[in-house]
């Protein structure tokens, strides 16, 4: 596997050199976060918590709905709860992480309310979601739940127990905006998922990737990542 990420990084290279993996640009923002005296919270952490390694917080929580196999997979606390009901006080909270969550959110207004709830005044939220204006994620939702969830695992390698039912209710520019009441955006960014779980999808992925930057449609990529901070009003 990391043979395969290594040739694929080349690849990109030769074409973009400018181009940075949507995890590197959550990462770099959420290095930005940290501090010694906040609190962070990855929300549906799952197996494996951008919180992990070298980040310095005051404390660092993940929760899930599902527990994960070995609970001793972290290095700090894991609480299991659904993102309706927090197990936390009032305004304790100073970071919010939804890595690939939102899209599974049936519920948002419920759901952000309940996490503005937990969040300090100047507290802030990050997001990494698919983009529900993308056609490589729009058209695949005319494909019934049963047999799209059999293409993604066939494609992209990933376990059943990874994959939930999808709602996209708050994967457009225009839905995060519906939230300002509660928070605004302060830094936006449209990125390109590029897969390198096979050739045909590694290509696909890149042309497209190229194509949005050279035709400056970006807004069509099929991921976005964006920083809120909880609103005073």
């Amino acid at each position: 596997m990391k043979n395969r990420e290594d040739w694929a990084n080349k690849v990109i290279s030769r074409w973009d050199k400018s181009f940075k993996h949507r995890w590197t640009i959550f990462n770099n923002l959420l290095s930005d976060l940290q501090n010694p005296q906040s609190i962070s919270l990855d929300i549906g952490c799952g197996e494996m918590s951008e919180l992990s390694g070298d980040l310095d917080f005051k404390a660092k929580i993940g929760t899930d709905i599902l527990a994960p196999k070995d609970k001793g997979i972290f290095d700090f606390p894991f609480l299991q709860s659904d993102i309706y009901s927090l197990p936390f006080k009032n305004q304790s909270i100073e970071i919010v992480l939804l890595r690939f969550v939102v899209e599974h959110v049936e519920f948002p207004e419920k759901a952000f309310e309940e996490i503005c709830r937990v969040l300090k005044s100047d507290g802030h939220i990050l997001i990494m979601t698919s983009n529900i204006i993308s056609p490589i994620i729009f058209i695949p939702k005319i494909i019934p739940y049963k047999f799209r969830k059999k293409i993604i695992l066939k494609l992209f390698g990933v376990d059943d127990n990874d994959i939930f039912p999808t709602y996209h209710r708050l994967n457009s520019l225009k839905a995060i905006k519906k939230l300002n009441h509660l928070f605004h955006i302060e830094q936006w960014c449209f990125v390109q998922d590029i897969n390198w779980a096979s050739k045909f999808i590694f290509f696909s992925f890149l042309i497209w990737h190229l194509f949005t930057k050279w035709i400056n449609l970006k807004f069509l990529r099929s991921n976005f990542i964006v920083l809120l901070q909880k609103s005073n009003s």
